[in-house]
Formats: structure tokens, C-alpha cells, sequence
């Protein structure tokens, strides 16, 4: 024992350390069994030599897990607003990532390291598309806002104010999907900007500029102490108030009123059905409808569609009415200038004024639709 102590000491200390380096890499390296992942083997900076595929998953996914539950941050029209990658569908696709760490390698006396030896493999996520989509569609829902169009009031005297319009935007959803995929890796914090479509409001502040003249008008009258049907002509005037119809454009009644229910504040008056009188919910809507007629063919609107009532109405003269019924009956006419025209009424006591606003007649005929 003592003579081995003495040679060892005659041995110099860097070939005693080389030879141990040297030793140990050599007995590191020695082959594995072929249902073992390589050695020096690194998936997401997790050291999975040697380990079958089955081991080397249940490691990956308890060590990996959190990753799932870092913060994404999604840019959308000035909001921030925080997910994870849990949240947004994505899980660990541990399978690619130990196919890329085999690469194909199986163990012999001429291969023993694998091409992926020190170099780490990452995890990529693979997404849920559906439930991706779903939290986008419920963003979408949340920040989406409508393009609002310019409005007209009209103050009275040939004065009148405009309200400028608005854009509005959309969420580009599916864009927006593949943008997050492409993140790739794993930051502790994703920042992702979201695209978004610009939404254009269907009346500018420049299509109004024109509109400065009455160029038709109408007025009938109707008894206050009918509450109801007062109530329901009251109803109707402020829903077509500032209404703006397009050159070329169809004006619907019963599209821009829409149905006559309790649910929609109608109340029952008296109507007609079938040649005598009853009463119904949204009586009174039909003299409202009879106003706006008489004032477009004033304005020069082409009339497109119009009914008249099965008996005499106490408004108008014989001839001159419009009766609609949601669903059945409607009064439509078309803007034939080259500028829109606005929709103004006014209820006072017991008359109701409509109005038709557009450029001066002179103007508005010009290069018709």
C-alpha cells in the first residue's frame, strides 16, 4: 500500500486530471439502450439523457407546467388586456420536441452522441384552435366599437348643427390567431398587438355640409287627449328624427321604425282591420306615415312603395294617406339627388311636422341618382 502511495504521487496533477476527465466522459458515453433518449440530451433547458420517452414526458410536464400559466398581453385599440397561454388554448408539445432531440438516433460504436447533443431543444405550443378562436370572438365582443355616422339637428330658422362621425373598429380574429402561434418560445411576458379593421361610418360630417334647406314639408294634426295614440305618434317622430337617406338610397318605414310592440314602448289606440275599427298595439303609426309621404313627394322623392287605408282618415284629404303594418304594408321612397337628404320632425300640442332637409332645390336636383 505504501509503494502505491509513492507512485501515485510521482504522477504530475494535470495527467491525473485529464486522465479522470477523460475517464468519466468516456463512461458517460458508453452506449445507451436504444429506447433511451440521448445522452447530454436538454429539452427547454431540462436535462432528459437516458430516460426513456415515457419518463422523459411525465418529467417535462411536471417541470414545464408553469409555463402555461405565463402572462400573454394583447395590445387591442389602446387596451391592455392580460391572458395566459393556458387561456388562450396553447399546451406543451412535448412529443415534437423529444422526436427533435432523437432526430433519428439510435445508439452504435460509430454514433454515440446524437446531433442534438448540447443544444437545447424547445417546446413549442400547439393550440386548441376552437377554443383560441372562442376567447378572440369574446375579446372581439368586449373591445369591438361601431363606426358612429354624423348627425344633423335642425335648430329652427334655417340653422342647423352637425355632429361629426365616428370610426369605429374590429377585431381581425383570425389575423390575430396566427400572430399569437407565430410568438414561439417562451418570454416571461408576451406582447402581442392585435390587428384591428377600421370601420367607416355609412354619413360623414362632409355628406351633411350640403344639407342647409327645407325642400319639403308637411302637417297634420291629432287630438293630445288620445294618450295613447298621441303617445305612439310621439314615439314614431323621435325614431325618423334626423334619419338620413343616401343619394340612391331606398327609405323604408318599417325598416327605420322597426315593429310596433308593448316590448318597444308601442301602446294599443284604435286602428283599422279589415274596414272597421278596432284597437291594436301601435295605433297612430300610420298618420306618422302619412306625414312623411305627403312631405317626401313635396321634397321630390321618387315614392316606390304606398298603401292606402280600406276607409277615410280624419288627417288627410281622400288619396293622400299611407298606411303601413310591420311585416305587410310599406311606405319606401327613393332620394333621386346627388346629396342626402335628412328626416326632421317635430311634435307640438297636437300637430306633428315633417320635414325634409337637403341642399337648396336648385343644387340638390343637379346630377341626379
Amino acid at each position: 500500500m505504501r509503494g502505491s502511495h509513492r507512485l501515485l504521487g510521482l504522477v504530475p496533477l494535470p495527467v491525473l486530471t485529464g486522465g479522470l476527465i477523460v475517464g468519466a466522459f468516456l463512461g458517460f458515453l458508453k452506449p445507451q439502450p436504444s429506447d433511451r433518449l440521448p445522452p447530454l440530451t436538454f429539452v427547454q433547458g431540462v436535462d432528459v439523457g437516458g430516460l426513456s420517452e415515457a419518463e422523459a414526458q411525465r418529467l417535462l410536464k411536471a417541470r414545464l407546467a408553469p409555463l402555461l400559466d405565463l402572462k400573454v398581453v394583447l395590445l387591442v385599440g389602446g387596451r391592455r388586456i392580460q391572458a395566459t397561454w393556458r387561456k388562450l388554448g396553447a399546451s406543451l408539445d412535448i412529443e415534437r420536441a423529444l422526436r427533435e432531440a432523437r432526430g433519428g438516433w439510435r445508439p452504435s460504436p460509430h454514433s454515440i452522441l446524437p446531433p442534438t447533443a448540447l443544444r437545447p431543444v424547445p417546446v413549442r405550443a400547439s393550440f386548441d384552435e376552437g377554443r383560441l378562436l372562442r376567447f378572440l370572438r369574446a375579446l372581439a365582443r368586449r373591445v369591438n366599437r361601431p363606426p358612429k355616422d354624423a348627425r344633423l339637428i335642425w335648430l329652427g330658422r334655417g340653422r342647423r348643427r352637425i355632429v361629426p362621425e365616428r370610426y369605429g373598429f374590429a377585431l381581425e380574429v383570425e389575423e390575430s390567431a396566427s400572430l399569437i402561434k407565430k410568438v414561439g418560445r417562451w418570454p416571461r411576458t408576451a406582447v402581442v398587438a392585435l390587428p384591428l379593421r377600421a370601420l367607416k361610418p355609412r354619413v360623414t360630417a362632409e355628406d351633411l355640409r350640403p344639407v342647409t334647406d327645407i325642400i319639403g314639408a308637411f302637417t297634420t294634426w291629432f287630438d293630445p287627449g288620445n294618450k295613447n295614440r298621441a303617445h305612439n305618434i310621439r314615439l314614431v317622430a323621435r325614431r325618423l328624427r334626423g334619419v338620413v337617406v343616401m343619394p340612391g338610397e331606398v327609405f323604408s318605414f318599417n325598416r327605420a321604425v322597426g315593429p310596433r310592440t308593448k316590448a318597444r314602448g308601442f301602446l294599443p289606440a284604435p286602428i283599422f282591420v279589415k274596414g272597421e275599427i278596432a284597437t291594436g298595439i301601435g295605433g297612430g303609426v300610420c298618420q306618422v306615415s302619412t306625414t312623411l309621404y305627403n312631405a317626401a313627394k313635396r321634397a321630390g322623392m321618387k315614392i316606390v312603395e304606398r298603401h292606402l287605408h280600406s276607409l277615410p282618415v280624419h288627417y288627410v284629404p281622400s288619396g293622400y294617406d299611407a298606411t303601413v303594418v310591420y311585416g305587410a304594408l310599406d311606405m319606401r321612397f327613393k332620394n333621386p339627388y346627388s346629396h342626402p337628404v335628412v328626416i326632421w320632425t317635430a311634435v307640438k300640442g297636437g300637430a306633428l311636422t315633417v320635414l325634409i332637409l337637403g341642399p337648396p332645390r336648385s343644387l340638390g336636383r343637379k346630377g341626379g341618382v
